[in-house]
């Protein structure tokens, strides 16, 4: 069935890809700031959101960021997982210079790491989420769980990618072969939940197929380690413009 999104305001930032196919300036009130989104696939509502900046022009070509968050925000409210990460450091810095899509992994049974992949119903309407948005300059981000689905979408669709940014997270060393837009992995040294070692293990297997990766080991850092990376301007001037 062909699926469809619709859009509201989100009424409230705190709890915190796309808008020339799908709202333009004419077509919304308040095409800015963080918007609800919802995808409809075979009768089902999948809710999440994308944040469009405040200087949006329809008329430019924008970097656009596809976001991967960890398993502690999971659910179906299109809202939760806007509370850290990436989302959080929107909203800190303000007007942040690119779109970005925030899509909500529903599944909350099956084991944690594998909930992004590209094969399963979470990584795969996490892309068709994106599919509306301009399709060139697309970055991808991802913290812990979305860390691994970083890893693996990269992969699965190697030619989507400008820059892949995965933190604290890993993935299956038989695919970096696969992988062709740089990546930069970040990791916390002192990170007990996923070791620093499953990064360093994908970041080692991409170059060692001739591809271009690179991992940041923060010293004294855990698991939250996106707090450093997506507050890092170094880290986001490179998601948008890896090339330079």
């Amino acid at each position: 069935m062909r699926a469809f999104v619709h859009s509201t305001r989100i009424l409230t930032l705190c709890c915190g890809l796309l808008l020339t196919a799908v709202c333009g300036r004419n077509a919304c009130a308040e095409p800015t700031g963080f918007l609800d989104k919802i995808l409809v696939e075979g009768g089902s509502e999948h809710r999440f959101a994308v944040y469009i900046p405040d200087d949006y022009d329809p008329a430019r070509q924008w970097p656009v960021i596809l976001y991967l968050h960890g398993a502690g925000y999971s659910g179906a409210d299109g809202r939760q997982h806007l509370a850290s990460g990436l989302a959080q450091v929107v909203r800190e810095q303000g007007n942040f210079p690119a779109i970005v899509v925030f899509p909500q992994c529903e599944e909350l049974d099956a084991p944690l790491l594998p909930r992004w992949q590209a094969d399963s119903p979470d990584g795969g309407r996490a892309l068709r989420m994106l599919e509306r948005a301009q399709r060139w300059g697309c970055a991808l981000a991802g913290w812990s769980m979305g860390g691994y689905g970083a890893w693996s979408l990269a992969a699965a669709d190697p030619d989507r990618w400008s820059a892949v940014v995965a933190v604290s997270g890993g993935g299956n060393p038989q695919l970096a072969s696969k992988i062709t837009a740089p990546v930069w992995a970040i990791h916390g040294a002192a990170d007990r939940a996923i070791l620093p070692v499953q990064s360093q293990r994908m970041v080692d297997a991409v170059n060692a197929a001739g591809g271009q990766a690179t991992l940041t080991v923060l010293d004294d850092v855990s698991h939250d380690a996106w707090r450093y990376a997506f507050l890092s301007p170094t880290v986001r001037n490179w998601m948008l413009a890896p090339n330079q």
